[in-house]
């Protein structure tokens, strides 16, 4: 009896043991697809964020090009510098493709746009500290464009490239400032044509003014001829006030 009861015993505990490693195994296989299912919405909306990001970065309106730093021994310590990626308006702006561009050397392209940047990349790396944002124009003759250039690194090894098509403004800008130094120099040249013609027309205003005073010195002028002579050397003395004062002012105007 006493072997029978054991025995029981001993097998109970065992099937006790079974269930538990059971409900064990369960809990565990559950609390697995639930990390599992999590895990897998955050691979999807990751995925989805990284196509978002892609197209708004593909779609920007200015271009960007992201380049990696490759030491290269070969070449006496020279580095390499690598396209990993650019966007849409990068290719437009190059009148390149995203195959000449994707995983290329750049020094080593057989576009000699692309091999110029090599130059770029080349001095921003070798003059600029740690995180410190280039802003440089740059004239590509070769396309007939200037680009506003931003230059920075996110990380220790990749440079990062923004550039804006600023050629239109450029070209209003000399427009403008041609345009206003031709007004200055029109203005300028005015100036010193009332000024010449202030002295020339002095100069004769002058002799009449002294004429007019010798005649009206004489004693036995008519009344009637007196009076005509003193409202032309009125008149005289007024125009030439005007003329004084129109050399007055430009003379103000030339500074002197």
């Amino acid at each position: 009896a006493f072997n029978f009861s054991y025995t029981i015993s001993e097998r109970w505990l065992q099937t006790e043991e079974l269930v538990i490693l059971c409900v064990v195994m369960i809990f565990l296989t559950v609390l697995t697809c639930i990390f599992c299912d999590a895990l897998k919405k955050d691979e999807i909306l990751a995925a989805a964020a990284g196509k978002k990001y892609k197209k708004l970065f593909m779609g920007l309106p200015i271009g960007f090009a992201q380049a990696q730093i490759c030491p290269n021994e070969a070449l006496g310590g020279e580095d390499l510098y690598k396209l990993l990626d650019v966007n849409t308006q990068f290719m437009f702006y190059f009148g390149v493709t995203k195959g000449e561009c994707k995983d290329t050397y750049l020094s080593r392209s057989d576009n000699e746009l692309l091999k110029s940047m090599n130059a770029w990349f080349a001095v921003y790396n070798k003059s600029a500290v740690e995180e410190e944002i280039l802003n440089v124009e740059i004239e590509v003759e070769q396309i007939g464009k200037v680009f506003n250039t931003i230059m920075y690194k996110n990380e220790a090894d990749i440079l990062n490239m923004v550039l804006t098509d600023i050629t239109e403004e450029k070209e209003t800008q000399e427009k403008l400032s041609k345009a206003i130094k031709d007004a200055n120099a029109a203005y300028h040249t005015q100036s010193e044509f009332l000024a010449n013609m202030s002295h020339e027309i002095r100069t004769p205003i002058n002799g009449i003014l002294g004429m007019l005073q010798l005649t009206l010195m004489a004693d036995d002028l008519q009344d009637d001829y007196r009076d005509n002579l003193v409202t032309a050397q009125n008149c005289a003395d007024t125009l030439l006030r005007l003329i004084n004062d129109i050399l007055d002012f430009t003379k103000l105007e030339s500074g002197k």
